[in-house]
C-alpha cells in the first residue's frame, strides 16, 4: 500500500480476482488507500464502486469496519467520511466503531473540527454513542481551545450513564487546564476515585498542570501528595509540572525540594527538570544555587537548551562575571552563540541601563558571533526602557541602514515614542511603514493609538480607519484604546462597548474603560447600571475602579450605595474583609479609607467594644511617594479629638476602648450624613483619568 507502488497494488488486486479469489474488503482498501495517497482519487474511486458491487455478498458492519480501520491508520479522514455516507445510500446504518475511525483519521491530520460534528451526527441518527467517542471529541475540543464544549461532553456522559475511563478523565482535566479552572480538575479527581476510576499518572499531572497555571503552587503539591496517597506513583512529567508551578511562583526552596524527591523516587531529571530549576533560582538571583544545579547538570551529561541559557544569562549584568561565564562555557567545551548573548542584552533594562547593553552587543560582534533580529529587538527595547527616545530612533536608523529590521522593530520605536508623549514621531513612524515597510501590524496600529490617546477623538478614529484599511482587524487592545480617548462622550463609549459585545471582544479592561468614562463624566446611575452588567457577566471589577466609584458616589451623599460597594468590594477579595475590633484599609483610597474608618468607628462604638480597635494603615510600600491612608486616619483621630497610638513600625494605628462610646458614635453619624459628605467630599478630584486608564487597560 505504498504510494509510490500503487499500480503494482492495483495490479495484485486484479490478479486475484482473475485467479477468482474474491478479494477481502481490508484488501480492496488498501489499494484503495495506495491510490488515493498517490492521488489518483479515480483510480481509487473505481477500487471503492468494485467493493460494493463484485464482493460477492453484501458487506455488513464488520467489513466496512476494516475499511474503517485502513482509512484511519493512513490518515485519510474525508475519504472515510466519504465512505460513512455511502453505507447510509446502502442503507447500512454506521455504528459507534465506523464513527470513532473517522474521527481517529482526521485527529491524525490534526483537523480538530471533525471530531465535534461527527458526534452531534451520531447524537441525531440515534447512534450509541461509546466512551471512546466522547473521549475523541473532549480531545478536540481541547485542541481548538472550546474547554467549555468538553466539559460540557463530559457532563453529557455522566448523565447518558456511559462507563467512563482514565482517558476520558484526562482529556477532562487538560479542558480544565486550558481554562484555568484547577478546582473543577480535582473535584474530577475525587469523583473519578468515588467511581471507581483510578486516575492515571496522565490525569494526576494535567490537575498538577492546571494548578499551577492558575497560580496556585501549594494546590499543585496538594495534587502530588494525593497522587502518592492514592498509589499512583508519580512520573517525572507530573514532578515537572509541579516543579513548573512552583517556578511561576517564586517557590525556589519548593522546587528543589522536589528535585531531591526525584532521587527518592529513582527518577532522572532531564533538561526541562534543570531548566524550571534553574529559573526559580535565577529569578530569586540565588547564584549558588544556580552554579551547583549547572555542575549537576554537566555531571549527568546532560546538554543545555536556549532555556538554560536564558536562565544563567540573565545574572550576568557584571561584565567581570560575563568574562568567567564565557571562559567556563568554553572550558566545557561550548561555544557561546546569540542564545546567550540576547538574555545578558535583557538583563541590562533592569540594571546597567542601555550604555551597558551596547557595550555588550559590542563585545557579542567582537567575539565573532551575528546578532540575529531579537538580539536588535531587544537592545531596541533595553535603550527604550532606559533612554530617551531620541537614542532609541538615532539607533533604529543605524538598523535600518544595515538592513536589520522588522515590524517588531519599528513597534518598539513607536513604543518608545508613545512613552515619551512624542504622539508626532510615533504617526512619523507608521506612516514610513505604510509607505516602504515593514508591513504594520495590529501591535504597530495599537501603540500609534496608545501614543495618541491624548489628541482628541478624530484622531484615534481616523487611526481606525487606516488600520481597517491595510486589511488590519482591530483586536479588543485597539477598542480599549479607542475607548480611553474619547472619555467626554460617554455615550458614544457605551455604543462602541456595545460594539464590542456584539463582536465578542469586550473583555473585564472594556467595560473598565467605560466605566471610568462614566464615572469622569458624573454618570452614576449609568455606571451603576453598567457594574451590574459586570456582575452579571462575571467580570472583575479592580481596586482602582471600585475606588474611584466610591469616591463619585460620596461627592454626592449617596452613602448607601458606597457602603455596598464596599461590601461588594470585600466579597470580591479586592479589599481586605473588616472584624470585629480590627480594620486592615489595604487597597483602599485615602478617601474611601476614611469613609470606611468611620463606619468602623460607629459600629464599635455602638457596640460599646471592651476591646481596643487596631486600624491596619501600612507604611506606603505600595503608593507612589508618601503614604496616602495613614494620613487620612490621623485626620479623622484629630477631628474627632480621639487618642491614638501608632505602632513601632508605624504601620497600624490602635484606638483606645474607653475612647468608643456612644458620644463618639453621635459624632461619627454627623459626618456620615449626606451634607456632611458632600461637603468634604465634594472638593476632591473626582479622577485622575490617565491613571485610571493606566489600571484598565492592558500593557501595549
Amino acid at each position: 500500500a505504498d504510494r509510490a507502488l500503487w499500480q503494482q497494488s492495483c495490479t495484485l488486486l486484479l490478479e486475484m480476482r482473475f485467479r477468482s479469489m474474491n478479494p477481502f474488503a481490508g484488501t480492496c482498501a488498501l489499494a484503495a488507500v495506495a491510490c488515493y495517497k498517490a492521488a489518483q482519487h479515480e483510480e481509487a474511486g473505481r477500487i471503492m464502486e468494485k467493493l460494493w458491487s463484485a464482493s460477492g455478498r453484501r458487506l455488513d458492519c464488520i467489513d466496512c469496519g476494516t475499511v474503517f480501520t485502513r482509512f484511519q491508520n493512513a490518515g485519510l479522514w474525508q475519504e472515510a467520511l466519504a465512505f460513512l455516507e455511502d453505507m447510509r445510500l446502502r442503507r447500512i446504518d454506521p455504528d459507534a466503531y465506523a464513527y470513532n475511525n473517522v474521527m481517529a483519521a482526521s485527529r491524525k491530520v490534526n483537523d480538530f473540527s471533525v471530531a465535534p460534528m461527527l458526534l452531534q451526527s451520531m447524537r441525531q441518527e440515534q447512534v450509541q454513542v461509546d466512551a471512546w467517542s466522547y473521549s475523541q471529541a473532549i480531545d478536540a475540543s481541547n485542541a481548538l481551545a472550546t474547554w467549555e464544549t468538553s466539559l460540557e461532553y463530559l457532563r453529557e456522559l455522566q448523565e447518558t450513564q456511559v462507563e467512563g475511563n482514565s482517558v476520558i478523565l484526562s482529556a477532562a482535566i487538560t479542558a480544565c487546564q486550558l481554562g484555568q479552572q484547577p478546582q473543577m480538575a480535582r473535584q474530577l479527581l475525587k469523583t473519578a476515585r468515588r467511581q471507581g476510576i483510578g486516575p492515571d499518572a496522565q490525569a494526576y499531572t494535567a490537575a498538577i498542570t492546571a494548578c499551577g497555571t492558575a497560580s496556585l503552587w501549594d494546590s499543585a503539591l496538594e495534587v502530588l501528595q494525593d497522587m502518592r496517597a492514592a498509589e499512583c506513583e508519580p512520573n517525572l512529567f507530573s514532578y515537572n509540572a509541579a516543579m513548573g508551578a512552583c517556578q511561576a511562583a517564586l517557590e525556589w526552596e519548593r522546587a528543589l525540594s522536589l528535585y531531591f524527591s526525584l532521587g527518592r523516587a529513582h527518577l532522572t531529571p532531564d533538561t526541562t527538570s534543570y531548566n524550571l530549576l534553574l529559573s526559580s533560582c535565577a529569578r530569586c538571583s540565588q547564584r549558588e544555587q544556580v552554579e551547583w544545579l549547572v555542575q549537576r547538570m554537566y555531571q549527568q551529561q546532560l546538554s543545555p537548551d536556549e532555556v538554560t541559557f536564558n536562565c544563567l544569562s540573565s545574572l550576568l549584568t557584571e561584565r567581570r562575571d560575563r568574562e568567567d561565564f564565557l571562559r567556563r562555557l568554553k572550558a566545557a567545551g561550548l561555544r557561546p552563540d546569540v542564545r546567550t548573548y540576547n538574555p545578558m542584552i535583557s538583563a541590562c533594562a533592569e540594571s546597567q541601563g542601555w550604555e551597558e547593553a551596547v557595550t555588550i552587543f559590542d563585545e557579542m560582534m567582537a567575539n565573532e558571533v551575528a546578532p540575529d533580529i531579537k538580539s536588535h529587538n531587544r537592545l531596541l527595547d533595553v535603550c527604550a526602557t532606559t533612554a530617551s527616545w531620541t537614542v532609541v530612533l538615532s539607533l533604529f536608523e543605524e538598523l535600518k541602514r544595515a538592513g536589520h529590521t522588522n515590524t517588531a522593530t519599528v513597534n518598539t520605536c513607536i513604543g518608545a515614542c508613545a512613552s515619551a508623549s512624542n504622539w508626532l514621531g510615533a504617526i512619523r513612524l507608521l506612516d514610513r511603514m505604510e509607505k516602504d515597510g515593514p508591513s504594520p501590524d495590529v501591535i504597530s496600529y495599537n501603540t500609534a493609538l496608545h501614543a495618541c490617546r491624548h489628541e482628541g477623538v478624530e484622531l484615534a478614529v481616523n487611526m481606525l480607519s487606516r488600520m481597517q484599511a491595510c486589511g488590519i482587524d482591530p483586536d479588543v487592545v485597539t477598542f480599549n484604546t479607542v475607548m480611553s480617548s474619547n472619555a467626554e462622550h460617554w455615550e458614544w463609549v457605551l455604543a462602541l462597548l456595545a460594539n464590542m459585545d456584539q463582536r465578542g471582544l469586550a473583555n473585564g479592561r472594556s467595560y473598565r474603560v467605560a466605566l471610568c468614562a462614566l464615572i469622569k463624566e458624573n454618570q452614576l446611575l449609568v455606571a451603576l447600571n453598567l457594574l451590574q452588567q459586570m456582575h452579571a457577566k462575571s467580570l472583575p471589577l479592580d481596586t482602582g475602579s471600585y475606588n474611584y466609584l466610591i469616591l463619585a458616589l460620596l461627592r454626592v451623599g449617596a452613602s448607601e450605595w458606597a457602603v455596598h460597594l464596599v461590601q461588594r468590594a470585600i466579597a470580591d477579595k479586592v479589599f481586605v474583609k473588616v472584624r470585629p475590633q480590627f480594620l486592615d484599609l489595604h487597597g483602599m483610597s485615602g478617601p474611601v479609607a476614611r469613609f470606611c474608618l468611620l463606619l468602623t468607628l460607629r459600629d464599635e462604638a455602638l457596640r460599646a467594644s471592651s476591646k481596643p480597635l487596631k486600624v491596619i494603615t501600612g507604611i506606603g510600600k505600595h503608593s507612589d511617594g508618601a503614604p496616602k491612608v495613614k494620613p487620612e486616619v490621623l485626620s479623622v483621630c484629630q477631628e474627632l479629638r480621639l487618642p491614638a497610638r501608632l505602632s513601632q513600625d508605624e504601620g497600624s494605628v490602635q484606638v483606645s476602648s474607653k475612647h468608643l462610646t456612644s458620644t463618639l458614635a453621635g459624632q461619627v453619624q454627623r459626618l456620615l450624613s449626606e451634607q456632611e459628605l458632600r461637603r468634604h467630599y465634594a472638593s476632591l478630584p473626582l479622577i485622575d483619568w490617565d491613571e485610571a486608564v493606566q489600571v484598565a487597560e492592558p500593557a501595549l
